[in-house]
C-alpha cells in the first residue's frame, strides 16, 4: 500500500469533533484552540489532531523499530526513507517524487516513545507532529499514534486519518506474521 495523498482541497470543518471509527481501534478526531508552539513557531489557532491505538502482540522493541528504523518503516509506510534515531536527529520519508518530507525528532525514548515535526512536507502536514507511544497494558502492547498540528478539517485530514487506521492494520500485521 502506497501513501498518495491527495489533492489539495480548501473545504474545512470547524463544528464539533467528529469520531472516526476503524476496524482497529476507536480514533478520535480533536480540535482545541489556544497558543501553542507548533515546531517552533507560535500559533493561535484552532489545530486538530488525529488519534489511533492499535493493540500489537509484539515486544515493545519490535514495534519501536518498526516505526522508527528505515527497514522498519520502509515495510508498511515509506518507499524509503533515511533516519537519525535520536532526540534532534533527521529523518527523510520519500513516497513518490513529489512527496519528499523531511522530519526532525523531538522527543525520544527508546522502545517507548518516538515525536516526529515535519519540517517539511505537503502544504497540510508541514508543522505538524506525528507521535508514536508504547504502552503496556493487561491486553498487551498498545501502539498509540497521534498526528497533531492540523490547522483544518479539510478532506486532505480525512483522508490521512483513514490512511493512518489502513497503515497501522498494515504495519500489525507485518509485526505479527513476521
Amino acid at each position: 500500500m502506497k501513501h498518495i495523498p491527495p489533492r489539495k482541497d480548501t473545504a474545512s470543518n470547524t463544528g464539533p469533533a467528529d469520531q472516526v471509527r476503524c476496524r482497529i481501534s476507536v480514533s478520535n478526531v480533536q480540535h482545541f484552540s489556544r497558543t501553542i508552539v507548533v515546531c517552533g513557531r507560535y500559533t493561535k489557532t484552532t489545530m486538530h489532531g488525529i488519534y489511533h491505538d492499535v493493540y500489537i502482540d509484539a515486544s515493545p522493541d519490535h514495534i519501536f523499530d518498526a516505526v522508527t528504523s528505515e527497514a522498519g518503516l520502509n515495510t508498511w509506510w515509506t518507499d524509503a526513507c533515511s533516519a537519525e534515531q535520536r532526540a534532534g536527529g533527521k529523518y527523510h520519508f520519500h513516497f513518490e517524487p513529489d512527496y519528499d518530507w523531511h522530519a526532525e525528532v523531538a522527543e525520544w525514548s527508546r522502545s517507548q516513545h518516538v515525536v516526529w515535526c515535519f519540517t517539511q512536507a505537503d502544504e497540510d502536514w508541514t508543522g505538524t507532529k506525528l507521535s508514536f507511544s508504547i504502552v503496556n497494558t493487561d491486553r498487551g502492547p498498545l501502539l498509540r499514534m497521534e498526528h497533531t498540528g492540523w490547522r483544518t478539517m479539510n478532506d486532505h485530514f480525512r483522508h490521512t486519518s483513514y490512511c493512518w487506521a489502513q497503515y497501522l492494520r498494515k504495519l500489525q500485521k507485518y509485526l505479527t506474521s513476521a
